[in-house]
């Protein structure tokens, strides 16, 4: 499904939830983050691009937010301009914290693609390199990238 394109499959068990699933939430506010990534993890999420395709050429696929460019899952979640002020911030935190949770820490977060830094920021789990779930860097890492994603989220909205 192209949908799950973003989605990593190589951890996850028949008949078990995706591994960031199985992160509890701590409060209710981190349960609506949870349900921003969700969307974003199960490609339900609604950009202007996906809204243009389903009304044929009624709907301008161009970014409401900086009217620059066609609004991309690339484009929302790492080159719109007027988001910067919100992406920034949390990008600099999570860069070393990505770069840690790789076993083999193979790839610094700059050194990533841009395609594959949209990869991670839907899904952590392809950063793991070694046998072993490192489950604390994981909570760690996946609320950051809830931050991230919920507070451009609220921002698409205000």
């Amino acid at each position: 499904m192209s949908k799950l394109r973003h989605l990593n499959l190589q951890h996850v068990a028949i008949e078990r939830p995706h591994p960031l699933l199985q992160i509890p939430s701590k409060s209710s506010c981190d349960a609506n983050r949870a349900l921003v990534k969700l969307k974003l993890m199960t490609g339900t999420y609604t950009l202007q691009s996906t809204r243009s395709r389903f009304n044929k050429s009624e709907v301008d696929p161009t970014c409401r937010i900086c009217n620059c460019a066609e609004e991309t899952m690339l484009h929302f979640l790492l080159e719109c301009t007027v988001l910067d002020i919100v992406r920034k911030p949390i990008l600099s935190d999570i860069k070393y914290d990505v770069y840690l949770l790789s076993c083999k820490a193979t790839k610094l977060w700059d050194e990533h693609s841009l395609e594959e830094q949209v990869n991670i920021i839907i899904d952590c789990t392809s950063l793991y390199t070694c046998d072993r779930m490192q489950a604390e860097r994981l909570e760690g890492i996946e609320f950051q990238f809830k931050i991230l994603t919920f507070s451009l989220h609220n921002e698409r909205y205000i």
